[in-house]
């Protein structure tokens, strides 16, 4: 059975930037470029900067300091990134950017678009530095999910709350909770 014409802005209206949906699309490209940049460009994360802080202080600690500052770089980018992303958000940026979330969904995209152009054989730490750039982009702009605080790029602390809902549910086995998926449960599993 086609859509009809008033149907589709009805669903397009209900896509938001706490929509479930749009959190487990950020949860899956969150996940698959953490993956990419410590399995394909030098192991490093490009979203999970505990990992590189980590990583960091063990090279440091051993001598490495030419890995130290490799797992360096992709941390100062993350905190350029919140900066940014704080900067969109301002309110006198709206006369230029009207519409935040989506002016970030665009850089991402942009961003990625043009890294997929990279060469494999180019240095790894142009990639890692633009994904940790627009990772915390995407951290920074998008931090709800149906009106509780969760992260597209880093599953700890959704983990957390989905155990929490699961436990919640399981122990209290209301109704309600049972006709509603829990969407930090399906955020969590996706990525």
């Amino acid at each position: 059975m086609p859509i009809l014409k008033n149907e589709r802005k009805i669903l397009l209206r209900n896509f938001t930037s706490e929509s479930v949906e749009l959190g487990i699309l950020l949860a899956i490209v969150g996940g698959f470029l953490d993956a990419y940049t410590f399995v394909g460009r030098g192991g490093v994360f490009a979203n999970a900067q505990t990992g590189n802080v980590v990583l960091m202080g063990i090279e440091a600690a051993t001598g490495e300091w030419r890995q130290a500052v490799l797992h360096a770089v992709p941390i100062l980018a993350f905190i350029v990134g919140v900066v940014v992303a704080e900067m969109i958000k301002k309110p006198s940026m709206r006369l230029f950017i009207p519409d935040s979330e989506r002016a970030v969904l665009i850089l991402e995209i942009a961003v990625l678009f043009i890294i997929g152009f990279i060469p494999y054989t180019s240095p790894n730490i142009i990639v890692t530095v633009a994904v940790s750039f627009v990772s915390s982009v995407q951290v920074s702009s998008f931090r709800k999910l149906v009106g509780s605080i969760y992260s597209t790029t880093m599953i700890t602390g959704n983990l957390r709350a989905a155990t929490q809902e699961a436990y919640i549910f399981f122990t209290k086995k209301t109704m309600s909770r049972l006709c509603e998926p829990s969407g930090t449960l399906q955020l969590t599993s996706r990525f």
